[in-house]
């Protein structure tokens, strides 16, 4: 088995994701390699490591955002799920579970385009959904290269409801719809999602912590437990 893990940056990496990118762990009998997409914008970042993982005929890409913060064991969980057939099917593409950067954290998982986040997800198990966030996905890479002979303009930001303005991943989650392709979440990956500019807050299900100064999180399981105490957003900035 192939794969490339894809990583769009800035060239702002925090610690917290680093540790958790060195700490992954990896399928038994893979092959695979990780590409920095540095400088560029989101949209032309996605499609290039698309493009990078049609050509090197990889069979698997991984997304990972670099606000993100890994559990050790998430690629492992998402390359379970999306071997595991539904309904008689491989999944071609599976999703972690992300919370957005706010008070109210509410998940970025959506039952259907255009509807509010799903808030009650059931736990541990893999559902369907119209849209996730990108920055925690598995895709197969050959489903991509069927997917952008008929799709050129998968990421295109330039849509008109608020909330495609915002992303480019709904641009891609219609394609898929438009192609009859399904798209499913594991409830069981649950990542950190990491806002820089608050003191590094780091989001997650059920609240928010800001990591001890210049060191990384111990444990980075799903629970983010006993690592920090949740700190109020007014906090001055650690020294």
């Amino acid at each position: 088995m192939t794969f490339i893990i894809a990583i769009p940056t800035l060239d702002f990496m925090t610690s917290d994701f680093m540790q958790g990118l060195l700490h992954l762990e990896y399928p038994m009998v893979s092959h695979g390699k990780m590409a920095f997409i540095r400088n560029r914008e989101i949209p032309l970042a996605r499609l290039s490591a698309i493009n990078r993982a049609i050509k090197e005929n990889h069979e698997y890409l991984l997304f990972i955002d670099d606000d993100i913060i890994l559990p050790p064991d998430t690629f492992l969980k998402l390359f379970h799920s999306i071997n595991k057939k539904i309904k008689g099917k491989l999944p071609q593409i599976m999703n972690g579970v992300y919370y957005r950067k706010t008070d109210c954290s509410h998940p970025l998982v959506f039952k259907k385009i255009g509807a509010g986040a799903l808030i009650n997800m059931p736990k541990d198990k893999v559902i369907p959904v119209e849209a996730c966030g990108l920055g925690c996905t598995l895709i197969r890479v050959k489903m991509l290269k069927k997917l952008i002979k008929t799709n050129k303009n998968i990421f295109d930001m330039f849509e008109k409801s608020v909330l495609e303005k915002t992303t480019e991943d709904i641009s891609f989650y219609k394609a898929l719809i438009k192609n009859d392709i399904q798209n499913y979440v594991d409830t069981s990956v649950q990542v950190g999602h990491q806002a820089k500019k608050d003191y590094c807050r780091i989001y997650y299900k059920g609240g928010s912590y800001i990591p001890a100064p210049y060191q990384a999180p111990k444990d980075l399981g799903n629970s983010y437990s006993g690592q920090t105490k949740n700190v109020p957003n007014k906090q001055k900035k650690s020294r």
